[in-house]
């Protein structure tokens, strides 16, 4: 389910991305030449630097 396969998920990738992005561990991903690249989307981005900074986004 959190591996993404461009040709078939590309209408529901954006959802799939937050439905499974629960850190501390592995989102949706990716895998290119046997490894693995976790997905994130700038709402997600937007967030984590919300927090990091003190200015969360409400």
């Amino acid at each position: 389910m959190k591996r993404i396969d461009f040709e078939k998920d590309k209408d529901i990738l954006d959802s799939k991305i937050r439905a499974f992005w629960f850190p501390p561990y592995d989102g949706a991903f990716i895998e290119v030449n046997g490894k693995k690249y976790t997905l994130i989307d700038r709402e997600i981005l937007a967030s984590i630097a919300g927090e990091i900074s003190g200015t969360e986004k409400l």
